[in-house]
């Protein structure tokens, strides 16, 4: 004959197992849609290719860059995983980074650089710095200064098709 305690136990585990699979999959649709998807570039978008800092700029910002981040970030922008500093240039950057703003880019800097004095670039100087790892990635300079503003930033997108077939030409 069938035991009815079995019969429930082995209906609660179902009904405890159905419940955890429903959360776990309610849990990672939520996820999904807070995932911001990398902005496509519109009207008021810009790519970097177009010429988004001036040479004044990224002059500015690679003395910056060398007394403020090449000691993790190295001469090259090579990066160093001993001191989790990741690359600025070339391939890896550019795979990492093509499609995003710059607004999260500087975000990052002006929050978590440097790593051994977090929140002590001025929203100018982490402008200046992201105009050098510009330049140093071979995006080309224009007529006017990348603003000091996360808002405005968050209209201008990294890479050009040229880039993402090819990766960095960075300057040697």
């Amino acid at each position: 004959m069938f035991d009815l305690r079995i019969g429930r136990r082995r209906a609660a585990w179902l009904t405890l197992v159905a419940a955890l699979i429903l959360v776990v999959t309610i849990a990672r649709a939520a996820a999904v849609e807070q995932t911001p998807a990398a902005p496509t570039p519109g009207p008021s978008m810009r790519l970097t290719s177009t010429g988004v800092y001036t040479d004044a700029q990224a002059a500015r910002g690679e003395a910056l860059y060398a007394d403020t981040c090449q000691r993790c970030h190295g001469k090259s922008l090579e990066g160093d995983p001993s001191k989790n500093a990741g690359s600025l240039a070339g391939a890896d950057f550019l795979k990492a980074r093509t499609g995003q703003d710059l607004g999260r880019l500087y975000r990052y800097l002006i929050e978590r650089m440097p790593d051994d004095d977090p929140g002590t670039l001025t929203p100018q100087t982490a402008a200046d710095v992201i105009a050098y790892i510009l330049k140093f990635n071979a995006f080309p300079s224009g007529k006017d200064e990348l603003p000091a503003d996360a808002g405005r930033l968050k209209l201008v997108v990294i890479g050009t098709s040229d880039h993402r077939k090819s990766g960095s030409r960075a300057l040697r």
